[in-house]
């Protein structure tokens, strides 16, 4: 995200709808899609629209045995990106799991609000546990005792609040093994600039721009929303909370998300949930993905961090 920190905030007096797709322009051509090797891409009919989808099979799949499945949400403030942008990661996940990795373009806003990517990646889960001739389960072979949702950023809050819709709605058969949260967004309730200012001034400098994280929260959500713990999962009652599986929260030392992130695995491990966190010094927001010769990259707490979570799901698929 440094390299849009120059960017001129003019944009904050057009229309929302505007404003998105000026940073649009400016984002997602930066995005990197090589790693992913072959994947396929489908189209999902769903009750809440229809989206396309990637899906990644380790290269050991076979049509006669069950596969553990990653439903992986992509980062984008709900506004920008495509899910292509973790080519790299989804491949990496696939051939050192053995899961099929699914991964869906999700609607962004503004032109479709919260909750409205929350309930596509819902429905997508439901698809993976569809039995039927035309459900994943069937399609890849697909072991449904053996689910994790994961994701970065804005998806690492997608796979919190997706599980927590699990937990509420009671109607998709499926059993979540872990969910593997990096640099989420946690807390949408507390304006962004109080959050910059809880920060180092060596944070602040490489953080989310301010104009760019406030187009994604207006561009998402309204106020009175922003509490609700499918918005907010730091908002959700011990209760619930406890019923989550296993999760791996990460977290970035110049990234103001941190404390959020970081509180939040506190409050799980509260709650009785298994928790592995880390926060990585010297790294910045979406440090898992970037290249060598990208600003900021620090390759030591990159492969540290893939690892761990590569270890911790194999963990939790190797358990279920």
């Amino acid at each position: 995200m440094a390299s849009v920190h120059s960017e001129e905030t003019r944009e904050s007096t057009l229309p929302i709808v505007s404003q998105a797709e000026h940073w649009r322009s400016i984002m997602n051509p930066l995005m990197h899609t090589d790693g992913g090797s072959d994947y396929e891409e489908m189209t999902l009919n769903t009750k809440a629209g229809s989206l396309r989808i990637l899906v990644y099979r380790p290269s050991h799949w076979k049509p006669d045995a069950k596969h553990p499945v990653h439903l992986h949400m992509h980062g984008s403030g709900w506004v920008i990106f495509k899910p292509e942008m973790d080519n790299a990661w989804c491949r990496l996940v696939s051939e050192n799991t053995g899961a099929v990795v699914i991964s869906p373009d999700y609607c962004k806003a503004p032109e479709h609000s919260y909750p409205a990517a929350m309930n596509q990646c819902y429905e997508v889960l439901r698809w993976i546990a569809d039995t039927s001739s035309n459900g994943g389960a069937t399609l890849f072979s697909l072991d449904l005792n053996k689910v994790i949702l994961g994701g970065f950023s804005a998806g690492g809050n997608l796979a919190f609040t997706v599980a927590l819709k699990f937990l509420q709605e009671k109607d998709i058969a499926a059993k979540l093994v872990m969910l593997c949260s990096i640099f989420p967004v946690v807390d949408l309730t507390t304006p962004y600039e109080q959050k910059l200012e809880r920060v180092s001034a060596d944070c602040q400098a490489k953080s989310i721009p301010l104009p760019l994280m406030n187009l994604f929260l207006t561009a998402d959500t309204r106020p009175k929303q922003r509490a609700e713990p499918l918005c907010s999962p730091n908002f959700a009652a011990q209760d619930w909370l406890a019923q989550l599986p296993s999760s791996i929260i990460f977290t970035a030392e110049w990234d103001s998300l941190y404390l959020e992130g970081n509180q939040f695995a506190h409050q799980l491990r509260d709650a009785g949930v298994h928790v592995v966190h880390r926060m990585y010094a010297r790294s910045t927001h979406g440090f898992i993905n970037r290249l060598p010769d990208e600003e900021d990259y620090n390759e030591e707490t990159q492969n540290e961090a893939t690892a761990l979570a590569i270890a911790e799901m194999n963990r939790a698929f190797g358990s279920a």
